[in-house]
């Protein structure tokens, strides 16, 4: 279960129920993540880094600095996760608007992650398509 939090503190660290928190930015409508238009760059972050990682996107999220939504795994026990790593997703609304999708990407550059990430659209999620051994399910990479 997502849980949205709409600018309220929480902590990827301390979970309560939800497997996940969804930050939507201003006047996005919170089923746009799941249109097929849209896709995800994915954070990966050691659980200890989680906490502020989030708090970075979230905060860009609600300022209009990145795409129209963004989320969050917790800690709580999830059987699809791989290993301990927290991922962030931060949404934009049409994985073919290059343009929008490289301005997100350069705006988490500028809250400082550096390291390359990929972005996955949604047409691949919806598949069921997920990174395997020798097999890469993204769309860009930066």
């Amino acid at each position: 279960m997502q849980c949205s939090v709409q600018g309220k503190e929480f902590s990827p660290q301390r979970p309560p129920r939800c497997t996940g928190f969804v930050q939507d930015a201003p006047g996005s409508a919170p089923e746009a993540i799941e249109d097929e238009h849209a896709g995800k760059w994915l954070i990966f972050q050691e659980p200890e880094a989680a906490d502020d990682a989030w708090k970075k996107v979230r905060d860009a999220t609600v300022s209009l600095d990145l795409g129209i939504s963004a989320k969050v795994s917790t800690a709580k026990p999830n059987p699809d996760s791989r290993d301990s790593r927290r991922v962030i997703y931060v949404y934009t609304k049409d994985w073919a608007d290059e343009a929008d999708v490289m301005r997100v990407r350069e705006n988490l550059k500028n809250l400082g992650f550096i390291d390359r990430i990929g972005y996955k659209r949604n047409l691949e999620t919806f598949a069921g398509e997920y990174a395997q051994k020798g097999k890469r399910v993204t769309y860009y990479s930066a």
